[in-house]
């Protein structure tokens, strides 16, 4: 039986079909185009709330770590007055030969402040914007060590201004008085006196007594937030590399500075007007050397009256070198190259009197910069931190302590 095949053909379709085949396709394709759309959208969404997350975190992290420097900072400062203290009490008989810088060290500290305080601006972020929570909350854990961070900050800063161990023994009121002698008598031989007086008393002796429990709840302060911290690192596995990178970006502004940056002369910011009473300049030479300049107006209160405003002006320099390690400065400074005047302005004295007055506060301020400044040292070396701005006419200097200082280009400020 002869079986015949029909081959089937290919070639043109009817009209109807390709319409048919045409709008499969397009279905298709949209239906691919949606699905990729929406599901690159939900991944990308997904690691942007994970990259939210971390970074929400990181900033609570570095929050607890500077507050638990801040009580070690004050642990530190804790144990050097009361040291302070207690080198006066023992010598208190030759109070006279103490150095000035350590009498108002010892005075300031014993003087009652303002209320203690930290910076709780992540607190507010927090307690504000519900977008920063919601990304956390997949990990109540995270919500609750923070929450117990913060709660226990609050309660450290209500014992540190309320608790009596805290409480200091020269009261504002008595300040006021004891500045006014001062300004009577002469200073610094009245405040010798006045600190010799109040060493004795028992509210000094009270709270000296209680050193020793200030000291022991800063260190605790300091365990229990770094304690927070490293859970919260352990729990998101933030290793401490990727903390400290996340600062830097947070944290700094401005570029890294080179050499070039730095050479120059630079003024300090805020000391550029000509109405402040202090101006501060530095000058940083291409061959490694350094000078600094500082002007400081003093008005002595013994010579204000109604029609005259007389003042010195005391001009003070130091020589140095100086040298840029990655995004280090190194600056040292020699003592033996403080070298400063003392100008009168409209003081109501002879020519006499003028020269008795400026030998005086020379003395005076020669002294002070030696035993102060460089701790009867021949030199002092400071290692500070250093950034620009993208035009390299502003400059931030960070010092160990985390103060930072601003300069402006002396092109940009007034001579």
């Amino acid at each position: 039986m002869k079986i015949n095949f029909r081959a089937v053909r290919i070639g043109k379709m009817k009209r109807g079909q390709s319409m048919l085949k045409d709008m499969a396709m397009t279905v298709i394709a949209t239906t691919i185009s949606i699905v990729l759309t929406f599901g690159s959208s939900s991944i990308i969404e997904k690691s942007q709330r994970e990259k939210n997350r971390r970074q929400t975190v990181m900033m609570v992290i570095h929050d607890i770590e500077e507050n638990a420097r801040t009580f070690r900072e004050l642990l530190d400062d804790e144990k050097a007055k009361i040291e302070l203290i207690h080198y006066l009490t023992n010598n208190i008989d030759n109070i006279d030969d103490i150095p000035w810088d350590t009498i108002t060290t010892v005075y300031d500290y014993l003087l009652e402040g303002n209320s203690f305080m930290l910076d709780d601006s992540k607190e507010k972020l927090f307690q504000e914007n519900q977008v920063l929570w919601s990304s956390l909350d997949d990990n109540t854990r995270i919500i609750d060590i923070i929450h117990a961070f913060f709660f226990e900050r609050r309660s450290n800063l209500n014992d540190i201004n309320s608790n009596f161990e805290w409480k200091k023994p020269i009261s504002k009121q008595d300040n006021i008085h004891y500045g006014g002698k001062g300004v009577e008598y002469g200073y610094p031989l009245e405040m010798r006196k006045i600190l010799s007086k109040i060493l004795k008393e028992p509210k000094v002796q009270h709270f000296m007594h209680y050193s020793y429990l200030r000291q022991k709840k800063y260190g605790e302060f300091s365990y229990w937030f770094n304690r927070y911290a490293e859970k919260l690192k352990f729990l998101l596995g933030i290793s401490n590399d990727e903390l400290r990178s996340f600062v830097e970006d947070y944290e700094q502004l401005g570029r890294t500075a080179t050499k070039n940056d730095i050479i120059g002369e630079w003024m300090m910011a805020d000391t550029t007007s000509s109405s402040v009473m202090y101006h501060y300049r530095v000058h940083y030479r291409p061959d490694g050397t350094v000078s600094v300049l500082s002007r400081n107006s003093f008005y002595p209160s013994e010579f204000q009256t109604a029609n005259n405003s007389g003042y010195l002006l005391f001009t003070h320099k130091d020589v140095g070198r100086w040298i840029l390690e990655k995004d280090t400065l190194f600056t040292t400074y020699f003592a033996d190259s403080i070298s400063c005047t003392c100008d009168l302005y409209d003081l109501p004295l002879s020519k006499h009197g003028n020269d008795s007055l400026r030998s005086i506060y020379l003395s005076f301020s020669n002294r002070f910069w030696r035993e102060y400044e460089y701790k009867n040292k021949k030199e002092v070396t400071y290692k500070e931190y250093v950034r620009v701005d993208d035009d390299g006419s502003r400059m931030e200097i960070t010092r160990d302590s985390g103060l930072s200082l601003y300069y402006e280009k002396s092109d940009n400020v007034n001579n």
